[in-house]
């Protein structure tokens, strides 16, 4: 499997030939600023991952709910980002049942 760094890199802008001659295509992908993430009960830990680590390698803001039976995973998922070096605000957790 490819590291989350490597797939950070297909989400880079690109430069597409173009069938007419002299002009280039270009892609340009920007973050969208607050991402909402949640988590199974089944896989809280790698869901947390696959729904974090690609909005903040797009440059995205992240608020996340981990499941409500596991909010302990999720709250050790987040204190591993912060570790890795997260700035303070970039990646938050809300916690509690969702119901109203």
């Amino acid at each position: 499997m490819n590291s989350w760094l490597e797939k950070g890199d297909a989400l880079a802008a690109k430069t597409i030939p173009s069938e007419m001659p002299k002009i280039l295509l270009t892609t340009l992908k920007q973050p969208l600023g607050v991402v909402a993430g949640n988590s199974s009960v089944e896989f809280p830990r790698v869901d947390s991952r696959l729904e974090i680590a690609p909005a903040l390698i797009s440059g995205n803001t992240v608020i996340f709910k981990p499941a409500t039976l596991t909010p302990f995973t999720g709250a050790r998922v987040i204190q591993v980002f912060e570790q890795a070096g997260i700035p303070a605000g970039v990646l938050n957790m809300i916690v509690g049942s969702g119901s109203r």
